[in-house]
């Protein structure tokens, strides 16, 4: 598998796009977690070839996630001429589905929208979803998807307000490979408690307020874990 970083932030700055991340295949098939604004230019000045790019998974219904899904389900289904896949918790479906109908106006129906619920496990195409509550929002959901033998597991935003909750978050990352975090709402504290797992061996933190001490964080993280920690850019990419 392989992660290109699009957006990197929650809010645009002028170096990172609001969030968004392709998740690619070994069978050059792809999956799109999140579509921040802007999310349509960023793929396009990757130069991927989309054409194994049919698949979006909205980890919930903030805007700083969602704003980019009308660009990029235009391109998208005129490039596949299929309806596009749309995953996400029943909020994050009811806005992509009426924000699409609002502004996608010349394409009869051009998306197919899957109710995700926590806990659900399920086998689609060549890869095995996991999903799981991240307690942001009433239905927020995080992703682990595992292909070949690797996962990599996309919390999105993550809120605490019970420390059980992190026990049950740190169980999320326990078997993957790497995981993406979404520190926006979380201190530093909180999240090396997330991802203590023994068994990761990469963290992608997100997003940009950490830039400024980015070496201070990478030190205090080594200290007690053995995970790799990265703070990725833009157009960043990562073999899994």
């Amino acid at each position: 598998m392989k992660l290109n970083f699009l957006g990197t932030a929650s809010i645009p700055t002028a170096s990172r796009n609001s969030q968004s991340t392709l998740l690619s295949f070994h069978d050059r098939s792809a999956v799109l977690i999140d579509c921040g604004e802007g999310t349509q230019r960023q793929l396009l000045i990757t130069g991927i070839d989309l054409t194994g790019l049919d698949t979006i998974f909205l980890t919930h219904e903030h805007i700083d996630h969602t704003l980019g899904l009308p660009g990029v389900v235009m391109m998208l289904y005129h490039l596949h001429h299929n309806k596009i896949r749309i995953y996400g918790p029943e909020s994050a479906i009811n806005l992509a589905r009426e924000c699409i109908r609002l502004f996608v106006t010349f394409i009869d129906d051009p998306a197919e929208y899957i109710v995700l619920k926590e806990n659900q496990i399920l086998q689609i195409d060549q890869y095995t979803l996991k999903t799981f509550p991240t307690y942001h929002t009433e239905d927020s959901t995080g992703y682990t998807f595992t292909s070949a033998g690797k996962s990599v597991t996309f919390f999105g935003d993550v809120e605490i307000r019970h420390p059980q909750q992190i026990k049950k978050l740190t169980g999320q990352v326990s078997s993957s490979t790497c995981c993406v975090v979404d520190a926006v709402h979380l201190n530093l504290f909180q999240v090396e408690d997330i991802c203590q797992s023994k068994e990761l061996k990469t963290v992608f933190l997100l997003p940009t307020r950490y830039d400024t001490c980015e070496s201070e964080i990478k030190a205090a993280f080594s200290k007690n874990y053995e995970s790799e920690l990265i703070l990725p850019n833009d157009f960043d990419s990562y073999e899994i």
